[in-house]
């Protein structure tokens, strides 16, 4: 994601967990969350989701099949030089990052 920054959709991602199964399948061949840069957190008593990232995300090449899975179209990769088109929309912000590993 070098030079990209993710961006989601607030109140709209479902939980469904494909953008964590297309990341680890992309960097490790398997199907895992601890093989994910992205992770989901939902909140136990409303039910709302919302991916976060892991810091070395940001450093990383990939493909973004996180973006290209999401069904809701939810997430969305933006080149640096456009982020702040995103920034001033209200229904667009900025993916949270983890720093330091997972959440608990």
């Amino acid at each position: 994601m070098k030079e990209k920054h993710l961006f989601y959709q607030l109140n709209r991602c479902t939980g469904c967990q494909l953008c964590v199964m297309a990341c680890s399948l992309a960097r490790e061949g398997v199907c895992g969350e601890k093989e994910s840069l992205i992770s989901i957190l939902t909140h136990p008593q409303f039910g709302t989701s919302q991916p976060l990232v892991d810091q070395s995300c940001m450093w990383e090449e990939c493909d973004a099949r996180c973006v290209e899975v999401c069904s809701p179209a939810v997430l969305h990769l933006v080149a640096q030089e456009d982020w702040g088109r995103l920034m001033a929309n209200p229904d667009w912000n900025p993916v949270p990052i983890v720093v330091g590993g997972k959440h608990s």
